[in-house]
């Protein structure tokens, strides 16, 4: 059995301090094969003595963050491939920004928890939860890497997916528009790529392609469904 773990902490920018734990486990089996999972948690507060941060922010409609993030993995690898089913919960914490919001310094999901897709995630959504599957293969002598996940949230107090429009100055820190009860909404992410190290080492080009679709209401609706969006970048390792 092997087992791996990381933490890691930060502060941003006087707003909140955030700590990360994620433990990992592989159990091998016979033809390279084997079992693997893992947790993962995270807890964010406000920076000492830095409401008035917070206030500034959501034009004085919050005062405080207290954000928590629980996750879990369960896979099988075999050979070049690899599925896991993945999970991830958000607890309500009334009163606090978003009730349970998390406020990070990205404009771009990260893929830290691990229900995150390219649009999508409980980082940005805020309480609620997540679960969904996630596949991996490479190909041609693991140069070519394809991955795919399908992914169900529902979000405790969704906003539509009206990010253009979206603004911090309603009560605790939401939208001034009303939010979305309960929301549910799906994701499916498609990415691959290339190892062009043959060209020079550590180059690979990459794609990201994202489907993602909100539950849409009467009386809510403010969201375009379904929303897709596809990138092509260049990877550089050193």
């Amino acid at each position: 059995m092997q087992l791996t773990a990381q933490a890691w902490y930060y502060d941003f920018y006087q707003y909140a301090q955030m700590v990360y734990g994620q433990l990992d486990v592989v159990q091998p089996m016979s033809n390279g094969q084997a079992i693997f999972g893992a947790v993962q948690a995270l807890t964010e507060g406000n920076s000492a003595g830095n409401a008035s941060n917070i206030e500034a922010f959501t034009g004085n409609n919050a005062r405080s963050i207290n954000a928590h993030i629980y996750g879990a993995k369960l896979g099988y690898s075999f050979g070049d491939g690899s599925i896991a089913l993945v999970g991830n919960y958000v607890p309500t914490e009334y009163n606090a920004f978003h009730h349970g919001g998390l406020i990070h310094p990205y404009n771009d999901l990260t893929g830290t928890s691990f229900t995150d897709t390219m649009q999508t995630g409980l980082s940005n959504l805020g309480p609620g939860y997540a679960y969904g599957v996630t596949t991996h293969y490479d190909f041609l002598n693991k140069k070519l890497k394809v991955g795919v996940a399908y992914i169900r949230y529902l979000a405790r107090y969704g906003f539509g997916g009206d990010a253009a429009n979206y603004a911090y100055t309603g009560a605790y820190g939401f939208s001034s528009s009303s939010y979305v009860p309960n929301q549910q909404l799906w994701a499916l992410d498609a990415n691959a790529s290339y190892d062009l190290s043959s060209v020079l080492k550590g180059l690979s080009v990459a794609e990201d392609t994202d489907i993602a679709d909100a539950e849409n209401r009467s009386g809510y609706t403010h969201y375009n469904n379904p929303y897709f969006s596809s990138r092509v970048y260049l990877e550089y390792n050193f």
